[in-house]
């Protein structure tokens, strides 16, 4: 066994130690597949190929020379199967191939591994790429693999990729031996990469379901055996692949393969020629793949980057730009007119292909000057629409020639919208920030600009100074210059308006010696503290250490404003975490009396401990055991907080977090200040993408105090003022009025605007200009936004380029057109209403190959439309007190429509533009007559299917006739069932992966911003889409074509009881319908309502329904009396002041009676009556010394007691509104409906019932069967079912019920202690509010009042 090892040890030095032997050559037959398409679904892929034959010779011990011969190319696209057979197609040679055919020359070491390679000057560089791929693949350490004391070993070799480390496993064979190699490219120094995406930060938030989202790896294949008697190198085949799924495991996996093999056909050891040197040798001593295009600092600003990293320089032939400028022109028109018919709702493929992505390459492509030509003729036809989508598209294309045109145009202008909207998200846009770009951009600073677009501008310039000057190092000191120039604008600010605008300038520069002015300002005692807050929220590039040493001085000082105290905390937390400090903040606040501190601290810590957000996963862990150490609290949301409320699907990979952080000063139910910040995530990364900030202070006492200056006339209160003065009432001091609105796009403010006690009394001036408006007006409001984008391109170990790019951009719309009349006392207006929100979203990996210009692609696509067009009218005369509308129901043609679609499909186009499409079909076509240059991923039109969702049932009133409504699934090749829509409506509303607090308005939102999303994210590579739509039905007999009313109403004041009044309404509502069978269905509305006091309130009501298809006019009577204690001492709840509610409702229903506005007698009807009183636990708190008995019964036993007739104390309004909000109460329910009403209540009665079956007292109900197993029985009148109901409810704070008695025709069944906790929060049986409001309530919860 010893022998045959070393003679296997011997063998395999001979063969590996000289890779090959000198004075021979071997011949491999060569073939190399490259592919882009995906396999989760059907197997897909765009494919091209190439074949020929490879001489290898070995010129001296370390000197291979490699040629490649007879090439033939080939192309596919479509439905591809790798096994067990390959996609058929044809090859042909090409002369663009002859580049590849130049001789290789690569210096080995020692070691068999590449030292340097020489290629031929003479050839493009796509061909050099690939042949640095070709010497990537001829290497091998191959000693290690043969001294037989390694089976698995790691090996630093030069590739094509960078410098990788790639593993190596040997496995012997029957005649010799495998060598396997695999490297992941990650781990490659100087890895051959190249990434543009704009400049946003975004932070990578990697868990285990996106740690490989974008997977690169190289692998190779050696086999050594038996040659006609000799060991040779028979077998090579190596590869590389890019899996990339941004949706996660399962949703939709794009791949990019390539795979090498070489199989050696023959060994010449004579008659062969030797294989010349390159011809114009170049010597490199690296393998790295070579991009043809970066940026640098001296970019021509007038010319742009190629859209490929690959090519060299983009289009320059005049006639190619020309049609790029109209293919440019013609798409924005084609994207404009989306957004105002409904044309692309009805072709899937313009539904997908008429968006941003159609323009912004293109655009992208056009030198400054075609820019300017293009601008012009797009200015000449007045177009506001399209005119918009340009702007926006030079600002999202970010390249230096849009950037001189914007420069341009904001240049030119003073309308602030324009400069905002142009240079306000530019540097987060910019592709290349350069200095030259500084230069030119520097010229729209001038002092006599307006304030605010000198601001926007500048806040604009500081951010580009801070992008330039952190990617390259700036000649000029751009950065000391601004430095100086925005401190001297704080030092010298006249108001405080012009310091904070300073202040966010240089938190946006933030280089150099920004921070340490942002430092200086947070640590200003002298500083206003609006100001310092400002420059605390700036404080985000500081050192760790100056961070600590600026900001927990601040928060540690119990002196300090509780605003600029949790601002500190709050900054250093988001940015500057440390547990250890964090646990300190924590402990000190067992001495902290600021209630302030206290709460907003606790609910900091409540949010992030709970956060699904994977960037905050690790700081959340450690908040929930800090959280175990906070001092007894419970949150209230009167005071200072901090709100973080988040979702994150796991399986799809993303998510999104709102914080709100509310600063409170207990003047006011107003805050003071809010901070609103929205972050995105998807694929592993999270960024801030929009954060605002608004002050209000002092804006509730300036409102009431302007308001009162409006009624009286009077402005100037000074002569008053000294009045009381000379009698010694001093002026009570008062918060100053300081209102603040800063916006922030992706942590770089944009726009701020501030307004103090001289800007509010301009309010009558406003109201004055709104009574003055036009008769006629029309708003367009139009943005087109990039909500993310990358662009990242990378070799395969073949060396041909693999472009990825994944962009999600949005587009709103508003087009509003009024026409407004006023005659005497009556006012009447028409408007059409156009609002429109589209979301644009695309997964691309493609394979490159330049000798074509061919570009081989898979591609997902989600498309999400929503419209909603209304006509409508109004006239109202505010004399006579009637009021008359209209709405019209929106036509086929312009239709109510929301409609998401998502699809798959590989394509073969030109990566040099739309213009050289044809060259890349015409070459696919060569090789696969009946290939098509694109195809959807799908296993056919058969698999694809159609389901309504909803219950149509719900839908069959006749005064919709003529109306095509409702939701559907479309296109959909997976089956949608009702259990898969209602699992899905499980997720979106459970608890898991949701940070929701326990407000259940939030828990709602979440559901359905998770709802939203996820429509448009998560699905699939199955073609899915799913559209609502509401519009009339030109088809049917009776078309619903308008909805009209007219009310008018009479009021009656009480001039004996002040607050007794009476109400008259009457109206009418038409549907009327259209078609051959045109008609008008009326419904007649009447009533009264009638207030005694407070304490009691009468309500009627009747409805009269005419149909006169069916000849039948049915009428329903509603009434309503509700009856309250009347209170001696409002804030009393004892004795004569005890709280008691009663309400009666009658409802009866039938055809309309002879007698004029009569009420149906002797019909269905149904009666019910609630009466509600304090329960026993209310009774017994009243009496208690907890919170806010106690302190109540003190304050009214003190001489300082003010009695009744003026605001209480909190204490007092607390237990007041407790006591009087009743939590017991006896309800009672008589009915008489008709049987075949009845059972149609039978389903849903029959999922309440099950939910009410643990509650079921089978010993005191008359029946052993369920009462819903069977139809209803009748009792008495055979056309009615009669019965009551009683229930007993408690409504305590603990463990709420209720009983259910429940007499029928059937007999009795009773419920007991039927558990309110598991009733849904909308369903839930509530305290009855007997005389405090819910409105008063809520707004009381939620803070103290004005």
């Amino acid at each position: 066994m010893n022998s045959l090892l070393l003679v296997l040890v011997f063998c395999l030095s001979s063969s590996f130690a000289a890779y090959f032997n000198p004075g021979q050559e071997y011949i491999y037959k060569y073939e190399t597949t490259v592919s882009a398409g995906s396999n989760d679904y059907t197997s897909f892929g765009s494919i091209f190929n190439i074949t020929g034959k490879i001489r290898v010779q070995k010129a001296d011990a370390s000197l291979v020379t490699i040629k490649l011969e007879e090439l033939l190319f080939g192309a596919h696209n479509g439905e591809t199967s790798f096994t067990p057979t390959f996609p058929e197609f044809t090859t042909k040679s090409y002369q663009q191939l002859n580049p590849l055919t130049e001789p290789i020359q690569i210096r080995l070491d020692s070691n068999n591994l590449v030292e340097s390679v020489v290629l031929s000057g003479n050839i493009p560089e796509w061909a050099r790429n690939i042949q640095r791929g070709i010497a990537t693949a001829f290497q091998l350490d191959s000693d290690r693999a043969a001294s037989g004391q390694e089976t698995n070993f790691v090996v630093e070799e030069k590739t094509i990729n960078g410098e990788c480390p790639t593993v190596h496993q040997v496995v012997k064979t029957a005649d010799g031996v495998d060598i396997r190699k695999q490297r992941k490219h990650a781990n490659c120094q100087n890895m051959a990469i190249r990434i543009r995406k704009p400049g946003t930060t975004a932070e990578p938030c990697i868990d285990e379901n996106t740690r490989d989202v974008y997977n690169s790896n190289g692998y190779g294949s050696y086999r050594v055996s038996n040659f006609n008697g000799v060991q040779a190198l028979t077998q090579v085949n190596v590869g590389s692949d890019l899996i990339y799924s941004v949706f996660g495991s399962k949703g939709h996996i794009q791949y990019a393969w390539q795979g090498t093999s070489c199989n050696l056909e023959e060994i010449k050891t004579s008659g062969f020629t030797k294989i010349s040197a390159p011809s114009s040798p170049q010597t490199f001593d690296n393998l790295r793949y070579v991009f043809q295009s970066d940026f640098t600092a001296d970019d021509d600003l007038a010319t742009p980057r190629p859209y490929f990293f690959h090519y060299d320089q983009p289009a320059t032939d005049e006639s190619v730009l020309k049609v790029i400028a109209d293919r440019v022109y013609v798409n924005i028109k084609k994207l404009a007119d989306s957004l105002d018919t409904a044309k692309v709702y009805d072709d899937l493929t313009q539904f997908h292909s008429t968006s941003p992505f159609a323009v912004l390459p293109e655009i992208s492509s056009l030198p400054y000057t075609h820019l300017k030509s293009l601008n012009a003729r797009i200015n000449q036809e007045n177009d506001y629409t399209v005119k918009k989508l340009f702007l926006d598209s030079l600002v999202v294309a970010g390249t230096g020639p849009c950037a001189l045109l914007v420069r341009d145009i904001v240049g030119s202008t003073t309308d602030v919208r324009t400069t905002a909207n142009l240079i306000g998200p530019l540097p987060n846009y910019i592709r290349n920030p350069t200095e030259k770009l500084l230069v030119e951009l520097e010229s729209l600073i001038k002092p006599d600009l307006p304030k605010h677009n000198l601001r926007i501008i500048e806040f604009a310039f500081a951010s580009l100074i801070g992008r330039t000057c952190t990617q390259y190092v700036c000649k000029k000191d751009y950065v000391q210059k601004y430095v100086n120039y925005f401190s001297s604008k704080y030092d010298n600010g006249a108001t405080f308006e012009d310091k904070t605008a300073a202040v966010h300038a240089l938190r946006n520069l933030g280089l150099g010696g920004a921070t340490k002015k942002l430092l200086q300002i947070a640590s200003d005692r002298n500083a206003d503290r609006s100001i310092r807050t400002a420059a605390i929220a700036g404080i985000t590039k500081a050192t760790q250490k100056e961070a600590e040493e600026t900001l927990l001085p601040i928060y540690y000082d119990k002196s300090t404003h509780h605003e600029l105290r949790t601002k500190a905390a709050a900054t250093f937390l988001l940015n500057y975490y440390d547990q250890n400090i964090a646990q300190q903040m924590v402990i000190l606040l067992w001495g902290e009396r600021c209630k302030y501190v206290k709460n907003f601290m606790y609910t900091f810590f409540e949010g992030l401990a709970y956060t699904t957000r994977p960037c905050q996963k690790l700081h959340g862990s450690h908040a929930r055991s800090i959280l175990a150490v906070f001092p007894p609290w419970k949150i209230d949301r009167t005071l200072s907080a901090n709100y973080m409320r988040d979702y994150y699907d796991r399986e799809y990979n993303f998510g999104h977090q709102t914080t709100l952080q509310v600063q409170k000063n207990g003047d006011s139910v107003l805050p003071v200040t809010i901070y609103g910040s929205l972050n995105g995530h998807i694929a592993g990364y999270g960024t801030s993408y929009l954060s605002f900030f608004i002050r209000l202070e002092g804006l509730g006492k300036a409102l009431a105090d302007r308001i009162i200056s409006m009624t009286t006339g009077q402005i100037n209160f000074d002569d008053l003022k000294q009045v009381f003065a000379k009698i010694g009432v001093k002026e009570r001091t008062t918060t100053p009025l300081r209102i603040e609105l800063a916006l922030n796009l992706h942590n770089r403010v944009v726009a701020y605007h501030a307004a103090d006690a001289s800007t509010v009394t301009t309010v009558p001036m406003i109201l004055k200009k709104l009574q003055e408006m036009k008769s006629s007006y029309e708003i367009e409001l139009s943005r087109m936004v990039l909500l993310g984008g990358v662009i990242i391109e990378q070799p395969t170990e073949f060396g041909t380029p693999i472009s990825v790019i994944s962009s999600l951009t949005a587009i709103a719309n508003l087009n509003i057109k009024t026409n407004r009349e006023k005659s005497g006392t009556s006012i009447s207006q028409t408007s059409d209403w156009n609002v429109q929100g589209d979301i644009f979203g695309i997964s691309k990996v493609s394979n490159h190959f330049p000798a074509f210009g061919s570009m081989h692609s898979v591609t997902a696509l989600r498309t999400l439309r929503s419209r909603v067009p209304r006509h409508f009218s109004l006239n109202f005369d505010y004399k006579a007190l009637t009021m008359s509308f209209g709405v019209d129901t929106p036509t086929k043609e312009d239709p109510i429509m929301i409609m998401t679609h998502a699809t798959a499909l590989t394509a073969i186009a030109s990566d040099k533009g739309v213009q050289s499409d044809n060259e890349a079909v015409d070459l696919l076509k060569a090789s696969c007559p009946t290939c098509q240059p694109t195809t959807v991923i799908s296993k056919g039109v058969s698999h694809r299917g159609t389901r309504q969702i909803g219950l149509p049932e719900v839908s069959k009133f006749k005064i919709f006739e003529g109306v095509k409504r409702g939701a559907k699934y479309f296109d959909c090749e997976k089956p949608h069932t009702r259990y898969d829509t209602i699992k899905k409506i499980m997720k979106f509303a459970g608890e898991q992966d949701k940070n929701a607090g326990k407000l259940g308005i939030v828990r709602a939102f979440l559901a359905l911003q998770y709802a939203r999303d996820s429509i448009f994210l998560s699905p699939v590579t199955q073609t899915c889409g799913l559209k609502a739509y509401y519009h009339r039905d030109p088809s049917a007999k009776s078309i619903f074509e308008k909805f009209e009313g007219n009310v008018q109403v009479k009021y009656f004041p009480d001039p004996n009881k002040k607050l007794g009044t009476k109400v008259q309404f009457k109206g009418q509502l038409n549907f009327k319908h259209g078609g051959s069978e045109s008609q008008t269905r009326t419904v007649e509305v009447g009533g009264q309502i009638t207030l005694t006091g407070i304490e009691k309130r009468e309500v009627k009501l009747r409805f009269l329904a005419k149909d006169p298809s069916t000849q039948k006019n049915m009428v329903l009577c509603v009434e309503t009396n509700t009856q309250m204690k009347k209170a001696v001492d409002f804030f009393s709840f004892e004795g004569e002041n005890e709280p008691t509610f009663e309400r009666k409702i009658t409802l009866k229903w039938g055809e309309e009676p002879a007698a004029k506005n009569a009420c149906p007698e002797n019909n269905a009807f149904i009666k019910a009556v609630r009466k509600a009183h304090r329960s026993q636990d209310q009774v017994e708190e009243s009496k208690s010394n907890s919170w806010p008995y106690k302190e109540c019964q003190e304050q009214k036993g003190s001489a300082h007691w003010p009695g009744s007739l003026t605001p209480p104390t909190h204490e007092c309004m607390q237990a007041a509104v407790d006591q009087t909000n009743l939590r017991e109460s006896n309800i009672t329910i008589e009915y008489q409906v008709d049987a075949e009403a009845r059972n149609r209540w039978k389903k849903p009665a029959v999922v309440f019932a099950a939910f009410l079956l643990p509650y079921w007292d089978t010993d005191r109900s008359a029946v052993t069967e369920h009462v819903h197993s069977t139809d209803v029985e009748t009792r008495g009148d055979a056309q009615y079912v009669k019965g009551s109901i009683e229930i007993d409810v408690s409504a305590r704070k603990q463990n709420p019920s209720l009983d259910i008695h429940w007499h029928a025709s059937h007999g009795d069944e009773h419920f007991h202690n039927v558990d309110l906790a598991a009733i849904p929060g909308p369903l839930k049986v509530r305290p009855v509010f007997s005389r405090f409001s819910p409105f008063f309530y809520e707004s009381f919860k939620l803070g103290k009042l004005v």
